[in-house]
């Protein structure tokens, strides 16, 4: 080889390295609305990625990333905050807004929004609630939701929305005083909790037959045991969430199998690390959400995911040279695998993070460290 080719060549080489090292980054970091924080919560089939991001100064927008790049969902009326919690295939968006001086102060009006072709729709404003906030929506634009009935003998229970129906309870039989609705598939299949009275939460199911819902059927181990709730169902009908059993298992992420012999699967958590919590599930089965260590001064949450059931801590995925610190929540996961969440950087903003096709390409190297935390950089 000629000096001439071969400088040629280095040259060629030396430019492509910091393009290949950037493709081999398997942890995304998603850009906010100008502000210092914001969190992914869902992603759709279409690597639609929807949650909030703050814009310069305090205020919070419901925010969707399109290829990485984001857009503020808007406002109903005089809402001062919007917070988006999920995104269907269609790409319409759930979640709620907020009116106060600032976002999660008690005291606040919050009302259940939905985003779609034809605008925002306060749900809440709607349905006459007091307080309300959507958590999910499915293809069939149904929203699951939890709804503060209006009235004096009103209660907080689980209801569904949609254009077309507007809006219809479901979820937790009427005896429960206080629920709600965390997920619904595309069967109209709907998971939540309900609680009767001081007994602790109890995760209920409640099916879709055709024409409306039936009354929640009760899943997983009695509440009395410790407090649970099924977060997530797929369309292949996997059923996720948190519960505990009242001995070795206190509150930890679960499969609910609906088998009164053996009413959930436990998922475990990271070693060294007490608790755990399923937020989200595929249709082949791919779960994900956090495991917690109640550490001093404050606890410490780690991003996992679940493959065949077995626990691995996302941050394992993290380069040297991250602008992640930390990967706190995968909150959640599509049908190709994508995975989405938040974590901190290192100057401690709060950022979203997408990972691409898990277990393929840069990321198939997670699934040598099952149960080990990462060591944090």
């Amino acid at each position: 080889m000629s000096p001439r080719i071969r400088v040629l060549v280095v040259s060629i080489v030396l430019t492509l390295i910091p393009a290949l090292a950037v493709a081999a980054e398997p942890v995304i970091e998603l850009p906010t609305l100008g502000g210092a924080h914001a969190q992914a919560e869902d992603i759709n089939d279409l690597g639609q990625i929807v949650g909030w991001s703050v814009r310069v100064g305090v205020a919070v927008e419901a925010t969707i990333w399109n290829s990485g790049v984001p857009s503020g969902l808007g406002l109903p009326g005089a809402m001062r905050f919007s917070f988006a919690n999920a995104i269907n295939n269609v790409g319409e968006v759930s979640g709620y807004s907020e009116l106060g001086t600032m976002p999660g102060e008690p005291g606040n009006l919050t009302t259940a929004t939905f985003w779609g072709a034809g605008g925002v729709v306060d749900i809440g404003a709607e349905m006459a609630f007091t307080s309300s906030i959507a958590y999910d929506i499915n293809d069939n634009g149904v929203v699951a939701l939890q709804g503060d009935n209006p009235g004096p003998f009103g209660f907080t229970a689980g209801w569904v929305w949609s254009l077309a129906q507007g809006g219809i309870p479901a979820g937790a039989d009427p005896i429960y005083r206080f629920g709600a609705n965390y997920g619904i598939n595309n069967l109209n299949d709907v998971v939540g909790f309900g609680a009767a009275g001081f007994d602790g939460a109890q995760a209920i199911l409640a099916r879709f037959n055709g024409a409306g819902w039936d009354n929640g059927v009760e899943i997983g181990p009695q509440a009395v045991r410790a407090p649970a709730a099924a977060n997530a169902i797929s369309d292949s009908g996997i059923v996720v969430g948190q519960a505990g059993d009242g001995g070795v298992h206190v509150f930890e992420a679960a499969i609910f199998t609906l088998d009164p012999a053996k009413p959930v699967e436990w998922l475990d958590t990271l070693d060294d690390f007490e608790d755990s919590t399923a937020l989200d599930v595929n249709d082949s089965g791919m779960i994900v959400g956090y495991a917690l260590h109640y550490a001093y001064p404050e606890p410490e949450l780690r991003a996992v995911v679940w493959v065949d059931e077995e626990i691995y801590d996302l941050n394992h995925l993290l380069k040297r040279n991250s602008s992640f610190r930390i990967l706190i929540r995968a909150t959640g996961v599509n049908e190709n695998g994508d995975v989405v969440g938040y974590g901190k950087l290192h100057n401690g903003d709060t950022r979203p993070f997408l990972i691409e096709r898990l277990g393929q390409g840069p990321s198939s190297g997670l699934f040598g460290h099952p149960r080990t935390p990462a060591k944090l950089r």
